[in-house]
């Protein structure tokens, strides 16, 4: 009778710590897709300014609860290369990087990726 309680609370156990971790899991996963959207948001928004002025080089951004900085470099003839780091808290961050060509207008994204 005692081997089988241990046996039924070692699963009870079990089970308790499995879905702890899928909630973990879950929490990660919310918060990770809610920093790359805010760095998807602060992209957007580099965009809309480095089109309406091709000299633009970065700012901070707050969309939401997710914090952005975003860094234009001139890599020459028109070309530039946008960084954004978006972050939540101090553990979520997402980092994208686009090439824009402004030498046409509106301005074209000619790569545009996530940087890990």
């Amino acid at each position: 009778m005692v081997v089988t309680g241990f046996i039924a609370l070692g699963i009870a156990i079990f089970v308790i710590l499995a879905s702890v971790d899928l909630l973990q899991q879950g929490l990660y996963d919310t918060e990770y897709q809610q920093t790359f959207l805010g760095a998807d948001g602060c992209s957007e928004e580099v965009l809309l300014r480095l089109n309406s002025d091709d000299s633009y080089t970065g700012g901070a951004f707050t969309i939401g609860s997710t914090s952005c900085t975003a860094t234009v470099t001139d890599a020459g003839g028109g070309i530039r290369t946008v960084r954004v780091v978006s972050t939540k808290g101090t553990v979520y961050i997402s980092t994208l990087e686009l090439t824009v060509d402004t030498n046409v207008s509106p301005i074209v994204v000619t790569n545009f990726e996530e940087v890990l």
